[in-house]
Formats: C-alpha cells, sequence, structure tokens
C-alpha cells in the first residue's frame, strides 16, 4: 500500500513540473487558452439546445401527422379503388406503360389529351389483351 502511494505521489509531482508555467506571460497565454475553451463549450452546448429544440418540434410534428386519422400510404391488403388514377398513363413521358394491372384486371387509358395525360382509364376487353400478347 506504502509504493503504490509513493508511486502515486511521484506521478503528481512529475505532472506538477509539467503544468508549472515559468514565466507570467505563459500564464497569461493558459488563461487566454482557458478562456477560449470555455467560449467554445458554451457554444457547442447553445448549438446542441438549438438542434435539440429543432428535433422536438420535428418530432412534434412528426407526431401530429401520425395521429392524423386520414392514411397517407396503403398498407398491404388495404381497400384500393376500383380504377387506377389516369396520372400512371402520359404518352409525353420516357417510359409510359401500355397496360397495366389493377385488382386482377387490366387496364389502359381511355383518352390521351393534348398535353400527353390521360382523361379517363378503362378496363381492356379480352379481344384487346389478346391482340396485345399475339393469342387469338
Amino acid at each position: 500500500m506504502k509504493l503504490l502511494i509513493g508511486m502515486f505521489l511521484a506521478i503528481l509531482v512529475s505532472l506538477s513540473w509539467a503544468v508549472t508555467a515559468d514565466s507570467p506571460e505563459e500564464v497569461d497565454r493558459l488563461k487566454v487558452k482557458v478562456y477560449e475553451l470555455e467560449l467554445k463549450t458554451q457554444r457547442a452546448e447553445e448549438e446542441y439546445l438549438e438542434a435539440r429544440a429543432r428535433y422536438m418540434a420535428a418530432k412534434a410534428e412528426l407526431d401530429k401527422l401520425t395521429e392524423s386519422k386520414k392514411p397517407t400510404s396503403r398498407k398491404i391488403g388495404a381497400k384500393t379503388d376500383e380504377l387506377p388514377s389516369p396520372l400512371v398513363f402520359n404518352n409525353k413521358r420516357v417510359w409510359n406503360p401500355e397496360k397495366i394491372l389493377w385488382n386482377n384486371k387490366f387496364f389502359k387509358c381511355g383518352k390521351y389529351l393534348d398535353d400527353g395525360s390521360c382523361e379517363f382509364v378503362r378496363e381492356m376487353t379480352q379481344a384487346e389483351l389478346n391482340k396485345l400478347s399475339g393469342t387469338r
């Protein structure tokens, strides 16, 4: 035990020589450094509090949106509309489907407007499906 205390005191003495300042200018420099570090710490605390406030506001908004009764997206097995949206079809886009499968039925655009958008969607007949697939 005495050996441990002796080693501890030896370490403290050796550290005290490393920490002591040789001149008043060095003391002043160390005081300035401590002051700068205190300012840096204070700024970091302020930034943390601001970020926490933004986080809490965003979390409150998210909670408000999730509590809403209106669903924001469909879940698997949820009831879907009878007809797909005409927004799926637009012949001015690079990718425009010829037909889509919706509720186990094929649909296509009933009428394209001048701007390329689809006015309404209609179900495809069996004859149209056979013609597309190449069968009779």
